[in-house]
């Protein structure tokens, strides 16, 4: 008797329907167009096999399904993978980077204590050199922007800021003006007002 699988392909068609059972239909039809009857007669026999047996088929296959289903695609397994090999890099990293400072602090502290007399004062004056370069070099810095600036500002380039120095200029102008008009004002009404 002729065992049925799932897909069977006979000149160039596949035998299952859509819901992705074995379409027998189908399959005798073919058959009996290229002259099999033989294979027919295997085909009819083997469909009428008993409904337990079918059962088992169609259960197996849903079980088979519900696995292809549920089972991980490709794009998700190699982005599992790339995470687990990228861990495993970095834990391995981190524990080459422990080792070698145990080993590398093993052998350099018994010579910080031994030239230790020299090293620290050595320590404070790289320290206090190293602070009062960065000091100068930020004042030399600091000096030469507001130089460039102002040159840019008698240039007419307005500098960022410039507008508010235009105006803290206008204000002062503005004050001394309004000064000069009360004093005018006041010193008049003084020398109009009688003696007592």
């Amino acid at each position: 008797m002729l065992k049925v699988h799932l897909t069977i392909w006979i000149s160039g068609v596949w035998f299952i329907d859509e819901r992705g059972e074995f379409n027998v239909v189908k399959l005798l039809s073919t058959l009996s167009r290229l002259g099999r009857a033989e294979e027919i007669r295997d085909i009819v026999m083997a469909t009428t096999e008993s409904p337990a047996k079918k059962q088992e088929d169609t259960t197996f296959h849903r079980v088979i399904k519900h696995a292809q289903e549920r089972a991980p695609s490709s794009c998700q397994l190699k982005t599992v993978l790339g995470w687990l090999a990228a861990g495993i890099g970095v834990l391995a990293l981190g524990g080459f980077g422990l080792v070698g400072t145990s080993v590398t602090l093993m052998f350099v502290v018994p010579l910080l204590f031994f030239f230790s007399p020299v090293l620290v004062p050595l320590v404070i004056v790289l320290f206090v050199a190293t602070a009062g370069t960065a000091v100068v070099l930020g004042s030399f810095l600091a000096v030469v922007s507001a130089i460039s600036w102002m040159y840019n500002y008698y240039k007419g380039r307005d500098p960022p800021g410039a507008d508010r120095i235009d105006a803290a200029r206008e204000r002062i102008i503005c004050t001394a003006r309004e000064f000069k008009e009360w004093a005018s004002q006041y010193s008049s009404q003084m020398r109009a007002a009688p003696s007592a």
